[in-house]
């Protein structure tokens, strides 16, 4: 649902779609079902996202009965304060929003934010997409991983591009992610 956000800004169409989107979240949500069949574990997902890969990657996440269930991109990049924006007086809510982001201050702010929306989420894990032209994102990500592990959520590295989808790796991204679900279904099983 990220697309529309970036697409369809300012006008009726984000309106109607985030509308149906609610509609179809109430019918399931009541019944409890879930984005994936059988989720076998929760990811949070750090870094940008390739919009040549997005249904790519929704299928790995699928395969492997995972649920991305928030990200750094997602939930820290857009508007996350919408009580400050006035709509008579936009500009200085629009600004307070760009200041308050995570992505706009210091690591440990920043990941800080981020587990509390792990928390939030009962992430198990994270994926951390290494995007080769977003260096902003991807800077900081091997302290983010540090912080995943004290808390006891495991990550995973793969590498990528915003634009460009000849850095991925298939058969790497697939084998990463299987042996993380796999890992995480084991920790289940003992605990």
């Amino acid at each position: 649902m990220i697309a529309p956000v970036n697409f369809l800004q300012g006008d009726q169409n984000i309106v109607t779609y985030f509308g149906g989107a609610l509609a179809g979240s109430s019918r399931t949500s009541p019944n409890r079902e879930g984005a994936v069949s059988n989720e076998e574990g929760y990811l949070f997902f750090d870094g940008m996202i390739n919009w040549n890969k997005v249904g790519w990657l929704a299928d790995k996440f699928t395969a492997v009965n995972a649920c991305v269930v928030a990200g750094r991109y997602t939930h820290m990049s857009f508007w996350q304060e919408p009580q400050l924006i006035d709509l008579k007086n936009p500009v200085l809510g629009m600004a307070q929003n760009y200041l308050v982001c995570p992505n706009n201050h210091g690591a440990p702010i920043m990941i800080g934010e981020i587990e509390k929306i792990c928390d939030k989420f009962h992430s198990d894990g994270m994926v951390m997409h290494a995007a080769r032209t977003c260096r902003g994102m991807t800077n900081s990500q091997f302290l983010i991983a540090d912080s995943a592990k004290r808390h006891g959520r495991q990550s995973l590295f793969f590498e990528g591009d915003v634009a460009d989808e000849s850095f991925y790796k298939d058969e790497l991204l697939n084998e990463r992610l299987e042996a993380m679900i796999e890992s995480l279904d084991a920790q289940r099983r003992a605990a």
